[in-house]
C-alpha cells in the first residue's frame, strides 16, 4: 500500500515499432510495488539500478542490489520486492523469444535449421 506522504512509483515503458521484439520498463523508488509470483511469455532481463529487493525464480531466492542482473526465461515462475520500506529502481527488458531465437542461430550460423525446426 502507498504512503499518502511520497508520490506513487514511477513507471515508464518504452516500445518503438521498428522493434517490436523488445519492450523496456523503468521504474524508480518502486518501494510500494509488489509482484506475487508470476510468468512472462517473453526472456526478461532486469537490472536493478538502486535500492534491494527480493528476487525469486522458481526455488532460488536472494535479496539483489543495486548493479544486480536477473536474467528470467520464458514461463519461469518469478517475484521480485523491494525489502523493507527502502526505495528501490530497475530497467526490465521484455524480449521475444522467437526473435532471440534467430538472433542466436545467426550467431551460430545455422539459422535455415533453427527456423525450420520452429515453423514445422
Amino acid at each position: 500500500m502507498s504512503r499518502p506522504d511520497r508520490p506513487r512509483a514511477q513507471q515508464t515503458f518504452w516500445r518503438d515499432h521498428a522493434l517490436p521484439f523488445i519492450e523496456a520498463r523503468r521504474v524508480t523508488d518502486g518501494r510500494d510495488l509488489r509482484y506475487g509470483r508470476h510468468w512472462h511469455e517473453t526472456h526478461s532481463i532486469g537490472v536493478i539500478t538502486g535500492g534491494r529487493s527480493t528476487y525469486v525464480n522458481g526455488t532460488h531466492a536472494e535479496v539483489v542490489e543495486q548493479g544486480a542482473v536477473v536474467v528470467v526465461n520464458p514461463g519461469a515462475v518469478h517475484g521480485c520486492n523491494p525489502v523493507g520500506d527502502v526505495p528501490w529502481s530497475y530497467v526490465m527488458f521484455y524480449l521475444d523469444p522467437a526473435w532471440l531465437g534467430r538472433v542466436q542461430a545467426r550467431l551460430r550460423g545455422d539459422a535455415d535449421v533453427f527456423c525450420r525446426r520452429w515453423q514445422s
